[in-house]
């Protein structure tokens, strides 16, 4: 049995200890119901479409039989039964990492545009030279030499550079 959900509208200014969110709950590619959280640290709640009751039955029964999920804590694993409401909170942080995940990278291709990118603890760092773009720099051979130097002080300090379009230079 294949569990979906669909059509994710997240509202992050009304998400305090849970997700807030709304989505279309899919079984095996239909659309049965939809689901919702309020963000308060409550259950995420799911509904059937009129004459769809039997199939979010059989999707309930169908994840209490998958294996237990783990979790850890303090260094500790717990585990839990596997549940129908379980799957869509997974499949709905998994979607919202995704969302975030692609916004992150097109954050950075942008700045490598303009900048050295290397990485420190959650993110990354820039260093960049006024009015001018990497290809400008790598444009003449002065540009190139400096940044070049720039790059080996970084992997020299241990750091990892995350641009991919420094042609021409020693990573």
């Amino acid at each position: 049995m294949k569990i979906e959900i669909k059509n994710l509208k997240h509202y992050s200014e009304m998400s305090q200890e849970t997700n807030a969110f709304t989505c279309d709950l899919f079984v095996d590619g239909k659309k049965i119901g939809y689901c919702r959280n309020d963000g308060c640290g409550g259950n995420t709640d799911y509904y059937a479409f009129e004459g769809k009751r039997d199939i979010l039955l059989s999707a309930e029964e169908y994840a209490k039989t998958l294996p237990d999920i783990e979790y850890e804590f303090n260094n500790e694993k717990h585990y839990f039964k596997s549940t129908l409401e379980n799957l869509i909170d997974d499949e709905v942080e998994k979607q919202l990492k995704e969302k975030e995940d692609k916004k992150y990278e097109k954050k950075l291709q942008k700045d490598c545009e303009k900048s050295i990118c290397y990485e420190i603890p959650n993110g990354y760092a820039l260093i960049s030279w006024k009015n001018y773009t990497i290809s400008q720099m790598l444009s003449t051979p002065l540009g190139i030499r400096t940044i070049q130097k720039k790059v080996d002080e970084l992997k020299a300090s241990g750091k990892i550079i995350l641009n991919t379009n420094l042609v021409g230079i020693d990573l």
